[in-house]
This record gives structure tokens, C-alpha cells and sequence, in this order.
């Protein structure tokens, strides 16, 4: 009798264990994740732009993560500098030492240290030395998600994405 109550208490253990690791998954939140997804807008010359003054978008693609796009504001036939939106939210720029720990190991991670992506690399600066403004000329500018953390059914998923055309990183 003692060990049909051992067997018991123990397939009573196996019964629960798969609804406690479920629980535990469920409560905590996601974990961060290293994304390398590239996404190309045509962001066109501002200084070309004949837009009536109020906000427009002038440079938008589809992405996974939510519609990536550019917008500038006019005021009395002044284009300001374009803002980048993710999902209809401000990308905000940061200094890569602002970044999460996690989302550094991220682009520590990455193999763009290759030949071919270390002179894409300096090719790309020589540019922008030579026209600094990243929008004194119409650009495809390569958007590049490299990281993401939080949970997005708790409200709290943050991007970090990597503008090719001025090098910055920004965060929603």
C-alpha cells in the first residue's frame, strides 16, 4: 500500500510539472533577442521637396516589426530634417554606449567585419565626409533591426535599429 501512495504522489508530479514549466514561461518576461533583418527606404533630396507647410512622410517600406518611415516638417517652405518612425513610433537616436548590455553583445556579435563589409564600411565614410549631411541628396538609406527586448504583449518591446546613411542607432 505504501508504494501504490509513492506512485501516486509521483505521476501527480509529472502531471504538474508540465503546467509549472508553462506557468514560469508565461510570467516571465521575453528574453532578448540578436535580429538582423535589413530594411531599404529611399529617403529623396529635402532640398527638392515642394511640400506645403504640416507634417508628410516622404519615404516609407513595410516591415515585419511595422511600417519604417521618414517624415519632415515644413514650415513656410522649410523642409526640417527627416525623423525615422517604427511602427508609428519616434525612433530616438542614442550613442551605441547608451544601448542595453545585451543589445551591445548583439553587435558584437555580428560577422560585418568581413572584407568586403570593412570596405563598404570606409567607402561609406569617405562619402559622408565628402557630403556630410546625410540629406543634402537623395539616399537608400539600409534600416538594420539588431536587436530587440521586452514583450510586446506587455507594452514594453524595444527596437534598436542601425541607420547605414549617419551611422546612428536608434531605440523606440
Amino acid at each position: 500500500m505504501t508504494m501504490d501512495t509513492h506512485k501516486s504522489t509521483s505521476s501527480r508530479g509529472f502531471r504538474i510539472l508540465p503546467l509549472l514549466s508553462l506557468t514560469l514561461a508565461l510570467a516571465i518576461p521575453a528574453a532578448a533577442d540578436c535580429v538582423n533583418q535589413s530594411f531599404s527606404l529611399d529617403i529623396p533630396d529635402t532640398a527638392t521637396l515642394k511640400l506645403p507647410d504640416g507634417g508628410h512622410v516622404i519615404a516609407a517600406v513595410g516591415t515585419r516589426f511595422g511600417k519604417l518611415e521618414a517624415r519632415v516638417a515644413v514650415k513656410t517652405k522649410v523642409v526640417s530634417e527627416p525623423q525615422f518612425y517604427l511602427g508609428g513610433k519616434l525612433l530616438r537616436a542614442v550613442q551605441e554606449s547608451q544601448l542595453s548590455p545585451a543589445a551591445r553583445r548583439c553587435l558584437q556579435n555580428r560577422a560585418e567585419l568581413s572584407p568586403a563589409g570593412w570596405l563598404a564600411t570606409v567607402a561609406r565614410s569617405i562619402s559622408d565626409f565628402i557630403v556630410p549631411t546625410v540629406h543634402a541628396r537623395g539616399r537608400t538609406c539600409i534600416f538594420k533591426v539588431v536587436h530587440t527586448e521586452g514583450s510586446a504583449a506587455e507594452g514594453n518591446l524595444t527596437y534598436v535599429v542601425h541607420n547605414s546613411c549617419n551611422g546612428r542607432y536608434y531605440v523606440i
